[in-house]
């Protein structure tokens, strides 16, 4: 057997004994009512490669037995009642520290939210360098953000959002050119938001619930027209309206290019005899063509 997948069932009792399953890949109880710890016994499933058991009731901390799971790409725990520490073991899962794998193409990711985790994240979070998406929202994890998350070249999702985390942004963030879903809400971040390119395209919910948190996209000390409030404007103010008016940048480019084109024109008329005898035959026929029937319309 390699796959057993008995999701959305009203199974319950405790994690299945599977430890003659050598050979199985997938494991999918998820949104049934089993609990209990998940054993330590999940170390002799050596082949498994995805692992998802979220929407149930376990209960315990992750045990460390898990990062002899080496083919493991897909860890799935979110949903749960798991506490204790993000344990560094879960870092030296094999298959999620390479990021290219010729032999198999999985998305792999690491979610562990809407449990009762705690304590700091790992200082070497890095380690697991084929991460794409990494989830740890609404538990009770504090300390900082680890700087190493930039060496995560491939992470396109990163959601901390509702913890108890704190310190600045790391600017290191700035790399992960793949990132296109960031959320760093309701927690106790503070300091400056980095004002690079990445960190514009996230909007405000990316960034809320966080006080001390400063910088575009909050409104709070951002100097961007775009995020910035509206700026009233009062009767003794009547001299400045016009410098709080928006640039009509549409307008601007249509009458560059306009402008443009007929100096292109006009140059063309000066230089070459040619196109200028022709340009202005065609203005006189045009001309010609034209007033007898504007003078029997008048007529």
């Amino acid at each position: 057997m390699e796959s057993f997948i008995i999701k959305n069932n009203k199974l319950s009792g405790l994690f299945p004994s599977l430890t003659d399953c050598t050979s199985i890949k997938i494991i999918d109880f998820g949104h049934n009512s089993f609990k209990g710890p998940i054993p330590k016994t999940i170390e002799n499933l050596s082949a498994l490669q995805v692992l998802v058991v979220k929407g149930n009731y376990f209960r315990g901390s992750i045990p460390s037995e898990i990062s002899n799971l080496k083919h493991l790409q897909m860890l799935d725990l979110s949903s749960n009642q798991i506490s204790g520490f993000i344990l560094n073991n879960i870092l030296y899962l094999k298959a999620m520290t390479l990021t290219y794998d010729k032999f198999n193409m999985n998305v792999k990711g690491i979610d562990l939210s809407k449990n009762h985790l705690n304590g700091e994240l790992p200082s070497n979070f890095g380690k697991l360098k084929g991460l794409q998406f990494l989830n740890l929202s609404n538990n009770n994890i504090n300390g900082t953000i680890p700087s190493t998350l930039w060496e995560i070249s491939k992470l396109a999702v990163l959601d901390l959002s509702s913890n108890g985390i704190s310190g600045n942004i790391p600017l290191e963030l700035e790399s992960l050119c793949y990132l296109g879903s960031l959320n760093l809400s309701n927690n106790h971040l503070s300091g400056s938001i980095p004002q690079g390119v990445l960190m514009m395209t996230f909007g405000q919910s990316s960034h809320s619930g966080n006080p001390n948190l400063w910088g575009c996209p909050l409104v709070k000390n951002c100097s961007w027209p775009q995020f910035a409030p509206p700026v009233s404007i009062t009767d003794d103010e009547d001299d400045s309206k016009e410098k709080r008016k928006k640039i009509p940048w549409y307008g601007i480019r249509q009458g560059f290019s306009h402008g443009v084109v007929f100096a292109g024109l006009l140059l063309l008329l000066v230089v070459r005899k040619s196109w200028r005898q022709k340009f202005f035959k065609g203005v006189d026929m045009t001309v010609n063509f034209l007033c007898p029937f504007f003078y029997n319309r008048r007529l």
